[in-house]
């Protein structure tokens, strides 16, 4: 599926200013299970982690205010062996 726009992506959504969930956003994770397409990964009170395309997930998550839809990114873990070097 190279190149469509159908294709999943995992994206975390991350829950905006500083007070905690709200009722509404408490049932979040159950509301986006239902939803054909996205697969919720994990889940906490604050953040959500779920696999599904954007524009599925987009259309899922109008209902629920408060709540930014960031894709998600990996960050490679430094080489940290010693290496040594040439003369």
């Amino acid at each position: 599926m190279a190149g469509s726009s159908k294709a999943k992506a995992r994206f975390i959504l991350r829950r905006t200013g500083g007070g905690a969930a709200s009722s509404s956003g408490s049932n979040l994770p159950e509301h986006l299970n239902s939803v054909v397409g996205v697969t919720v990964l994990d889940a906490s009170p604050l953040m959500v982690l779920v696999d599904a395309p954007r524009e599925t997930l987009a259309r899922a998550m109008k209902q629920y205010q408060g709540w930014e839809i960031i894709p998600e990114t990996l960050t490679p873990l430094p080489d940290t062996r010693v290496k040594l070097g040439r003369r």
